[in-house]
């Protein structure tokens, strides 16, 4: 039951995408402007992968009838100068908000002695900066510097 339960919940056609919302629009707003077409279960707010708000949203009913019936009613209606796009849709997954990308780098050092072995390589390398990662294979090495800047001073230093 638990599980009939569940997946009625997340049943496409009980859920009501809202685009082009005013940008100061909460989520209690949005469940207050649909609650008078059925019961509403739960709403929410779009979000960038930035994790800002987005002009969309989306409204859950409790029953396939709510959705569609807020769908007629609010799609085109104006709220705040903007003209409501309302659809049947779930919403997309909640991405995680990414973090800024720290550049690392990764060189390539050639010739390297055949009898280095990859410790070896990482003392070489180390005095340039903190090392995250090296491989060998034969004469050739590979050296991931946590940061760029430290890949860039080696490669200077050692060409």
């Amino acid at each position: 039951a638990a599980a009939r339960e569940a997946a009625a919940a997340n049943e496409p056609k009980r859920w009501v995408m809202v685009q082009q919302l005013p940008a100061d629009v909460a989520d209690d707003t949005l469940r207050q402007l649909f609650a008078p077409f059925g019961k509403v279960v739960t709403s929410r707010l779009g979000h960038s992968p930035a994790g800002q708000t987005v002009r969309t949203g989306y409204v859950q009913f409790e029953t396939v009838e709510g959705a569609e019936l807020a769908v007629t009613g609010m799609n085109g209606r104006k709220l705040q100068g903007r003209v409501l796009a309302c659809s049947i849709s779930m919403p997309q997954p909640e991405q995680p908000t990414r973090a800024p990308v720290q550049k690392t780098g990764k060189i390539v050092a050639q010739p390297m002695p055949e009898n280095y072995t990859e410790t070896n390589v990482r003392e070489v390398f180390s005095r340039f900066g903190p090392v995250v990662d090296v491989s060998k294979k034969k004469e050739v090495a590979y050296v991931t510097f946590e940061h760029l800047e430290h890949a860039a001073i080696a490669c200077t230093e050692l060409n």
